[in-house]
């Protein structure tokens, strides 16, 4: 799933520090562990109008 990190943190499996409005593929396991630093990106599902 995509998140979008909405508070700065460091990974502690990787020690990489994540900034305000980076986007991540993250598992749902490793989501419960850091939802208090991210939130879920939604995906657009809009369609362009035909002209």
């Amino acid at each position: 799933m995509k998140v979008k990190v909405k508070e700065i943190f460091r990974d502690k499996y990787t020690n990489k520090v994540y900034k305000l409005n980076d986007e991540l593929d993250v598992t749902d396991a490793r989501y419960e562990e850091i939802k208090q630093y991210v939130e879920k990106v939604e995906k657009s599902n809009k369609k362009k109008a035909d002209k």
